[in-house]
């Protein structure tokens, strides 16, 4: 049986409606040894075949449609004066991947990204539900390209919020590597030492292709032995993995 080909895609935002082709193939042959012949851009599409995978970059003169990226990007607490700068954009170029297995469809998701978010007149790359700074972004291709590994914060998305009784946090994107999205509910701790906890937890279970399961414990010393449930969510429908910190 065929295995399921893995989509991602994500929307590169520039501050004008110019596209450099010429500096993307040259990033992309410079940075990352991928080489594309310039005749396979038609029309400001370009679509190209690698190691079992394709990958697609398309640009579009105009802004993303309804404000969407606008409202995307107030859920990145990161980026001080995001929403301002995203609602300056003027183009965007659609960035595709298709591939059997998830990390590399997102390896080269993120190399085709950081090709194109080097051209100085890009602000940033919106992939639902947030909108990074290019700046951020290329900050973490730099560990691909010294680790030679997924900066899987470039794909799984971790959101805060306040609640009654303490604060939430939750992945959003393990599905794409057939995960369980993970939520901590009702926590004491501070919000920043949540995020740092749900990022441990996101490269624990993607890099070590780990399957959490319910009534089990999990911790990062011989002491911390966290309980983990797993019932419909509360930032989602289906269901999730719920860990007590």
């Amino acid at each position: 049986m065929e295995k399921e080909r893995k989509i991602l895609n994500g929307f590169i935002l520039f501050e004008d409606e110019n596209c450099n082709f010429d500096e993307i193939i040259k990033n992309l042959k410079e940075d990352w040894e991928i080489e594309i012949d310039k005749s396979e851009i038609k029309d400001d599409v370009l679509v190209f075949e690698i190691d079992g995978m394709r990958g697609s970059l398309a640009f579009i003169k105009s802004p993303v449609p309804n404000k969407e990226a606008e409202e995307n990007a107030k859920n990145n607490f990161l980026w001080q004066g995001g929403v301002e700068k995203v609602s300056k954009h003027k183009s965007q170029m659609i960035v595709a991947t298709f591939g059997e297995n998830p990390i590399e469809t997102g390896k080269l998701f993120v190399k085709l990204s950081s090709s194109v978010l080097k051209l100085e007149n890009t602000i940033g790359i919106y992939k639902a539900p947030t909108v990074m700074a290019r700046e951020e972004f290329l900050s973490h291709t730099q560990y691909l390209k010294e680790e030679k590994e997924l900066p899987i914060q470039s794909i799984v998305y971790i959101g805060l919020y306040r609640t009654k009784k303490g604060i939430g946090g939750y992945t959003d994107g393990l599905k794409f590597f057939d995960k369980k999205e993970i939520e901590i509910l009702d926590s004491k701790k501070e919000a920043f030492d949540i995020y740092d906890f749900i990022f441990d937890i996101i490269y624990y279970v993607v890099g070590n292709n780990v399957e959490l399961k319910d009534g089990e414990t999990i911790g990062f010393s011989v002491h911390q032995k966290l309980p983990i449930t797993i019932s419909k969510g509360v930032a989602f429908e289906e269901d999730t993995i719920k860990i007590k910190f």
